[in-house]
């Protein structure tokens, strides 16, 4: 990033003020305290994301007590924010065309997702250096928070929970097509036991139907005999007369009742009705089978399914351990970054310098390698600086760097030295270099230098 031009109306102690960052290499902003030099970061921060510490009517200078404005020129954009007396804010973003990008909240978005792809708190960790920051930098876990949002970590546990849903979801399909296979499967085992049932029901019907047919047929023959006794007074047998017809006419009818009874007692066995509903239920379980079969693709469907399922999962993996390899991978770089940066900034009095996966830092001092709380907070601001700034190297496209009021920990001789070494090494690292101080001594660097004064209770200038 390249920030240009800043321009003020009646913005905090700029009545009509203008700044410039036209060279590269250092430039340097020297003003007394209290004169507004630190609101120029926080100008640029407001200009490209419309985010203030202050409420945004207090951005408007107390004595114009008018409408305020700031433009600010960067890379091949520039973009405008208003602020009406009311404390309504409008913003405009343009293009070197003076085309209209942007407009309203859109245009932060727009910087952030399209040319700057850094939000505003990540903006002002990267670019803008402040002492306050370095001093708490090694505390707690800002060093974690800075780093895991410098280089994006936070974005592999978006995308592991983006894996870890699909997978449950595609999880969620392969039960329902399994379920589905189940029930299928069960049809298609209640299709064959009924089947079986409705086959078992016509058999034992036929075989009743020929049980019956064979004693009507017997019946037949009983009256065909009764016919000959009684007609002809013979023997169905043996065709010899009959002396005594009655007796064996007895017999006969006899049978014949016997078996009628049993005739009826098989017919009432057949029921048609109970056979008619198996058939209807068969039909009904050979129609749903028959829907069900056109899921007959549901192996194919599960088999592509789990191909997606192990997919996932193979993501969901990578994304867990995704974070602690990408900083195994940068880790050498920083820490060696970082160790030549100490070395020259304490006179080589750290020689090493290591940070693990787990952030944990090591810094070697003659032989002797020591934690954090073994340093004194001068030290400690110089350890924080080194780390940053060795951090901050490694990022793609970060060609400008400010620092606001750092120093090494105290404004001794030595300190100043060292502080002047520091600049002129960051110098070589990147492009611009904006130094924001009140520090007399530090004007002897060779630097464009900007001088802000006082000129009033609320005003300010700038002269370039």
């Amino acid at each position: 990033m390249n920030i240009k031009k800043i321009k003020y109306h009646n913005y905090l102690r700029f009545i009509d003020e203008e700044i410039s960052f036209d060279n590269d290499g250092l430039t340097e902003i020297i003003a007394p305290n209290g004169s507004g030099k630190s609101s120029i970061v926080k100008s640029i921060i407001f200009a490209l994301f419309g985010k203030s510490e202050q409420n945004i009517k207090d951005l408007i200078n107390r004595e114009k007590n008018d409408d305020a404005s700031i433009e600010l020129w960067f890379d091949n954009y520039k973009v405008v924010r208003k602020i009406k007396r009311q404390g309504k804010t409008t913003a405009y973003l343009y293009n070197e065309k003076e085309e209209q990008l942007a407009e309203g909240n859109e245009v932060a978005k727009y910087i952030e997702k399209n040319i700057l792809h850094l939000n505003a708190y990540d903006f002002q960790q990267i670019i803008i250096i402040l002492q306050e920051e370095i001093e708490t930098f090694l505390q707690g876990t800002n060093k974690v928070i800075f780093f895991q949002n410098t280089f994006r970590l936070n974005r592999f546990k978006k995308y592991l929970d983006i894996a870890r849903d699909k997978r449950k979801e595609i999880e969620g399909i392969i039960e329902e097509l399994k379920t589905e296979n189940k029930n299928i499967e069960k049809i298609d085992g209640d299709l064959k036991t009924e089947n079986e049932k409705l086959s078992k029901m016509i058999e034992d019907k036929n075989n009743i139907q020929k049980e019956i047919y064979l004693l009507n047929s017997k019946i037949n023959e009983i009256n065909s005999n009764l016919n000959l006794i009684s007609n002809k007074n013979q023997c169905p047998v043996c065709l010899q007369e009959i002396k005594n017809p009655n007796e064996l006419i007895n017999h006969y009818n006899n049978e014949s009742s016997e078996i009628r009874k049993k005739i009826e007692e098989l017919k009432s066995r057949i029921n048609d009705n109970e056979i008619i509903k198996q058939q209807e239920f068969v039909e009904k379980l050979k129609e749903q089978e028959f829907l069900n079969k056109n899921n007959e693709n549901n192996k194919e469907k599960i088999e592509k399914y789990i191909a997606e399922y192990n997919k996932y999962k193979k993501l969901e993996e990578f994304y867990k351990v995704a974070p602690k390899l990408l900083i195994n991978h940068l880790l050498p770089s920083i820490n060696e970054e970082t160790k030549e940066i100490l070395f020259k900034i304490t006179n080589g009095f750290i020689s090493d310098f290591k940070m693990n996966e787990d952030y944990n830092i090591l810094v070697k001092v003659g032989s002797k390698e020591e934690t954090i709380e073994f340093f004194s907070l001068s030290e400690k601001i110089r350890i924080a600086l080194a780390l940053k700034l060795a951090i901050i190297k490694l990022l793609p496209n970060i060609n400008m760097l400010f620092l606001d009021e750092i120093n090494l920990g105290s404004l001794d001789e030595e300190n100043l030295e060292k502080m002047k070494e520091l600049i002129i090494e960051l110098t070589k690292l990147f492009k611009k270099v904006v130094l924001i101080t009140h520090i007399e001594s530090l004007k002897e660097l060779p630097s464009e230098k900007i001088f802000i004064k006082k000129t009033g209770f609320y005003t300010s200038e700038i002269n370039e």
